[in-house]
């Protein structure tokens, strides 16, 4: 339930900062010392920071932290892939 409720938090804020065009606002969590800030701000900012963000996931991928790494190795699979649908893509709006 937390776990759920706090992705729920992570996916409305994105939307916000979509939708007010502050996305770009995250860039100094890719240096986070926090890897879970580091991998979300990571993927919200996939879309307009395209490389910087593959090189902060790339680097959780390679390195051994537990759950973040799988996520971030399947992020990018998935980014390489366009499977990536972004929560303002969907229309989702909580």
């Amino acid at each position: 339930k937390k776990g759920n409720r706090h992705f729920k938090l992570y996916m409305q804020s994105i939307v916000y900062l979509y939708e007010h065009h502050h996305l770009a606002d995250l860039e100094p969590l890719l240096k986070h010392e926090n890897v879970g800030v580091r991998s979300t701000a990571a993927y919200a900012l996939l879309p307009i920071m395209e490389e910087k963000s593959k090189a902060v996931l790339q680097e959780i991928a390679n390195n051994n932290y537990g759950i973040h790494s799988l996520n971030a190795e399947r992020t990018l699979q998935r980014w390489n892939d366009n499977e990536i649908i972004f929560p303002y893509q969907a229309g989702f709006h909580w």
